[in-house]
């Protein structure tokens, strides 16, 4: 374990962090002069793997989005190869859910229409030379969605899939059977989050629907990040109280 106020590159490290599965997670701090400090997340890991993390983290460093979390720089520190993210406070959903239990189906589903928004977004992003930069999350789940205290929700681990080598129960079934993924593995994992976060019972009609089509277990039949966005949306619409309620 490395100790706190160990300097790694221009980060020196606060505190270790409860967040991924490989390697290690740090809460640190990128300093500059006068006094300039910028809290940063430095997700570390062997030296060795530094291709392969840079590799994934380079076309996520090109996103910019209000509601993910943004890569900020690749290095190494003597055996040890780090991504450094933004830090995102706040609370994540999985936080709120092993403190309340289910959270109400209504909060949960605004909150996964915003993630849809941005992760529309990254899947759609393309370099100079008009090609889709192919990005895909491939580990969305409860905590790397987090609501911030102004109520704008941020999604985290974007470009550092590595971390989470266990899809926590959230994987799509193409990756499961050693298939390619795109875009359509994070509409799974999105739909699976509503299910798993609230009570089923709950539900509207129109959300199961919802639920279902981006939760297919063919990708080419699942709905993509922007459409699951609009039905989303609709589904809260609809499913809106009326003043007699």
């Amino acid at each position: 374990m490395l100790p706190k106020g160990t300097t790694m590159g221009a980060y020196e490290l606060v505190r270790p962090l409860r967040d991924g599965q490989a390697g290690r997670a740090f809460l640190a701090v990128r300093k500059g002069p006068d006094g300039f400090k910028k809290p940063v997340v430095l997700y570390c890991t062997d030296r060795e793997r530094l291709e392969a993390i840079a590799g994934e983290a380079t076309p996520a460093a090109r996103l910019a989005h209000a509601g993910i979390a943004h890569i900020l720089d690749v290095g190494v520190h003597a055996d040890i190869g780090y991504v450094a993210t933004e830090h995102v406070p706040g609370t994540t959903l999985r936080e709120a859910v092993m403190r309340h239990g289910h959270v109400p189906w209504r909060a949960v589903t605004e909150v996964v229409a915003e993630a849809a928004l941005a992760l529309a977004y990254a899947h759609g992003r393309r370099g100079e030379d008009d090609r889709l930069l192919g990005i895909v999350h491939g580990r969305v789940s409860p905590g790397r969605l987090t609501i911030e205290p102004g109520g704008s929700v941020r999604i985290t681990g974007l470009g550092v899939s590595w971390a989470w080598p266990d899809h926590l129960g959230f994987g799509a079934p193409e990756e499961m059977r050693g298939e390619p993924i795109d875009g359509r593995a994070d509409t799974f994992a999105l739909g699976t989050v509503i299910r798993r976060c609230t009570d089923e019972r709950t539900l509207p009609k129109s959300l199961v629907q919802v639920i279902d089509h981006a939760t297919h277990d063919l990708p080419e039949h699942r709905s993509t990040a922007a459409q699951l966005h609009e039905a989303l949306a609709a589904a809260l619409r609809d499913a809106r109280p009326t003043a007699a309620e």
